[in-house]
This record gives structure tokens, C-alpha cells and sequence, in this order.
């Protein structure tokens, strides 16, 4: 699922000898409109996608190898090549169409007219260890685990901007796209006399130097993308609407809709505090308070399963509205949370990592705790079962300002699209909570 090439080799059979053409980045959709042609065949591909609910990348030759970029064990070995073994064997899959589903990055020479929902660190931040990335802003160095990049006064045709914060600190940019001979129409202004550096390791750069060979990832309704200028388009499949009926309408009768987050004084009429009031009555071994920047999601909560972990990442979103509707932008900024959080599944020991860490700087500014159910010592016995136990995940929206009863069209294609992205990508459930 969603696959996106990365090299594309062509033999081209001509009267003459076979010549070799290699096609990479931008120039793959090139190569793919070529494999077509009478006098070529393809010599090697190579991309990366998602299979079973695990990121992965596959490359084969024309001469039969098949590899794919991974460390594994034996056994892991093993039954990767017997995975392999089947696709081969099987005469049911057509070579000539197996392509078609490939999404293909188009250069554009100005921003999609769609609904930005998201934008996502680059993703090199997202496999580095979170205490690795720092971000430095004028006077303090933030680990990227407190820091967080939002979407700006987003919308269908307006400037793409977005804004990186931690505490009261905050630097907001401009993504400008436009058309360049050499093909780099794009450029990230800052909109305030400070700019912020990341710091990987020993290299320290600017957002417009890092996002040169690794930029942050901004995302539409329909799940397309967007890295700098060019355009990945949203996957083969059409999303279907989700069903009105996995929809679960909860009582908010003593909530402010316009309230989001408890904060670190619980105040008693947010959409925080009441979820968290609800899952305590769930069994839950571990409950999570992370809101703030940097967060993985408003609330983590965890059940110890026979060898299984349940994972489960809320996400809260205050109301546009005094009262329950079917308005679309209250569920815009919800859906790309959910899409954003996707990553985590990739290694839960991360995700655990995160919350120790998130805990340990609260206390060490004497803080309240983020526990709501369990403590440290629960976490370090969940990290311990996570090198033996499957994790299951379950992503949820949050949002009392969607009125089930009066729920609209676009917004069932909205909700329908996150959860074939959570499903195509790895495999994860998507919960919608709402007022009736």
C-alpha cells in the first residue's frame, strides 16, 4: 500500500546495443510512463510502502533478485524470503498492472487548492531518538520531545504556514511555492526577526537548509502530501465514508466545548478531564496525561493483555461552536492528530521512551505528575513486555462540537479518509467520539 518509488532502471532495446537509463526522485513518473513503450523493459525498481501494517521497502531486477532494506534476524530473514517465495509463485498477480497503485510526486509550480489537515517533522526526526533532535531557538535549546510544528490559519487557498513552539517560545514560516527553471521553486520565510536551527548529532542547520534534502511533510483532506514543491497524490484507493454507526455519542452535559485541555490544575469542565474521567472506569493499566507541545497524543492509555499490549492515543479538540453541530472545520485539525500519530506503532518502545521522558522533565520543574493511572514503575514493566508482546493500537478523534444526529456528508468522507490512511498504512483502527 502506498507505495512511492525512489528508482526506476530502464533497458531500452533499440537495433543497437541495450542501453541503460536510470530514473530517480522526480524523474520516476518519467520512467514509468517509458516502461510502457514497446522498445523498454524495466531493468530494476526500487521504492517503500506499507504491508500487514509495517513500513517496508521492496526492489527487484529484471534478472530476479529481490531485496529490501532492513536489519532483521535469521529467522526474520527467513521468513521474509518465504514471503517473497509466495509473490513469486503466485500466477494470479498481473506484472503488467502490479504499478498501478504507485504514488507518483508531481512538481507544481504553486500550492494544491485543498484543506491542509497536518504537517509532520521531517521524517529522519521521526527515527532518530527523541532526545537526539534538539531545536534551538534564541536563548534555550528544546529537546524535539517538548516542541511541537502546527499548521497555521490553515485553508483551502490561502498561504501555507505553520508555526514551531514549546512554552511561550514560537517561530512561525511561510512555505512560498512557485515556478523555477531549476526546478527548486520553493522557500521557507521566516515571519518574525528570529529563526530557529535544528541540531542532529554535531550538524546544526536552519529549516530552510535541513528541509532541502529532508522537509517537513504537510498533508490535505485528501490524503495527498506535499515535500517542498512536489505533489504525492493521495493512493489508489477511494475512501468510503465512515459509518454513521461506529460513531459513539457521549453525554458533555457538564463540559465546556470550547474547553480542551485540563491543563496541569484538571480544571473539572474540560474535554480532557472528562475523557480521562471515562477511561478510569475502563480497566486501564497506564493512563497518560501528554498534552502540550511535543505530545504523541492529549491522552495515552495502555492495558496489559494476555501477551499483548493495548495501545490507545486520544485525541481531544475544542469546539468551533457554543453547541454540537455539522461544522467541517471542527474536525480538520482532529483528523491530521490522528494522522500525524501514525509513526508511533513503528516502535512502541519509543512511544515509551517519549512518555518517560515527558514525565521526568514535568517533575524536575516540580510540576504535577502526567500519571493519571499508574506510574513509572508501570511504565518501565510495559517496556519490559513490549520486546516480547504484540502491540495493537486504536487511534480515537475526540470532538463534542460534531453532533452525531446532525453529522454531514463531508465530514463522514473526511473521517473515511483517516481511517483508510491508519488502515493502509499501519493497519490501525480508528474510534470516533462525538455529542449525540
Amino acid at each position: 500500500k502506498r507505495v512511492v518509488l525512489q528508482n526506476v532502471g530502464l533497458n531500452r532495446a533499440y537495433s543497437g546495443p541495450l542501453r541503460y537509463v536510470m530514473f530517480t526522485g522526480i524523474d520516476v513518473n518519467e520512467g514509468l510512463s517509458q516502461a510502457h513503450r514497446r522498445n523498454t523493459f524495466k531493468s530494476n525498481l526500487f521504492g517503500q510502502g506499507y504491508e500487514e501494517g509495517v513500513k517496508t521497502s521492496v526492489g527487484c531486477s529484471y534478472k530476479g533478485r529481490v531485496w529490501s532494506r532492513k536489519i532483521t534476524s535469521v529467522a526474520g530473514l527467513c521468513e521474509w524470503c518465504s514471503q517473497v517465495g509466495q509473490k513469486i509463485l503466485n500466477e494470479a498477480i498481473n506484472v503488467d498492472t502490479v504499478l498501478e497503485g504507485v504514488l507518483k510526486p508531481v512538481l507544481i509550480t504553486q500550492r494544491p487548492k485543498l484543506m491542509p489537515i497536518a504537517i509532520e517533522w521531517p521524517a529522519s526526526f521521526l527515527t532518530e531518538p527523541e532526545w537526539i533532535v534538539h531545536v534551538l531557538f534564541k536563548d534555550e535549546e528544546i529537546p524535539l520531545y517538548e516542541t511541537s510544528i502546527d499548521l497555521l490559519e490553515p485553508s483551502e487557498t490561502g498561504p501555507l504556514k505553520f508555526v514551531i513552539h514549546a512554552g511561550d517560545r514560537r517561530v512561525e514560516y511561510d512555505l512560498q511555492i512557485f515556478s523555477e527553471e531549476d526546478g527548486k521553486g520553493f522557500r521557507y520565510v521566516p515571519l518574525s526577526r528570529t529563526e530557529i536551527f535544528f541540531k542532529v548529532g554535531g550538524k546544526k542547520k536552519t529549516l530552510a537548509d535541513w528541509a532541502d534534502d529532508d522537509p517537513p511533510i504537510i498533508r490535505f483532506v485528501d490524503n495527498s502530501y506535499i515535500e517542498n514543491n512536489l505533489h504525492i497524490g493521495g493512493g489508489s484507493e477511494t475512501p468510503v465514508p465512515f459509518q454513521k454507526e461506529g460513531i459513539a455519542a457521549w453525554d458533555w452535559s457538564s463540559v465546556n466545548l470550547k474547553s480542551e485541555s485540563q491543563g496541569e490544575d484538571r480544571r473539572t469542565d474540560s474535554i480532557q478531564y472528562h475523557v480521562l474521567r471515562q477511561l478510569k472506569q475502563g480497566g486501564y493499566d497506564l493512563l497518560f496525561d501528554d498534552d502540550s507541545a511535543g505530545e504523541a497524543a492529549d491522552i495515552i492509555a495502555i492495558k496489559i493483555l494476555d501477551e499483548k499490549l493495548s495501545i490507545e492515543l486520544y485525541h481531544c479538540k475544542f469546539s468551533h461552536g457554543d453547541m454540537p453541530g455539522a461544522r467541517i472545520k471542527d474536525l480538520y485539525e482532529v483528523c491530521g492528530q490522528a494522522q500525524k500519530s501514525i509513526h508511533w506503532k513503528e516502535d512502541v518502545r519509543r512511544l515509551i521512551h517519549h512518555m518517560k521522558r515527558r514525565e521526568a522533565r514535568r517533575v524536575n520543574y516540580s510540576k504535577p505528575t502526567r500519571f493519571e493511572i499508574g506510574d513509572m514503575n508501570t511504565l518501565a514493566q510495559v517496556e519490559k513486555m513490549a520486546r516480547f508482546f504484540r502491540s495493537e493500537f486504536k487511534i480515537f478523534v475526540v470532538q463534542p462540537g460534531l453532533s452525531r444526529a446532525q453529522v454531514k456528508t463531508d465530514q463522514l468522507e473526511l473521517l473515511g479518509a483517516t481511517e483508510l490512511y491508519l488502515k493502509e498504512t499501519y493497519n490501525i483502527g480508528l474510534g470516533v467520539i462525538v455529542s449525540a
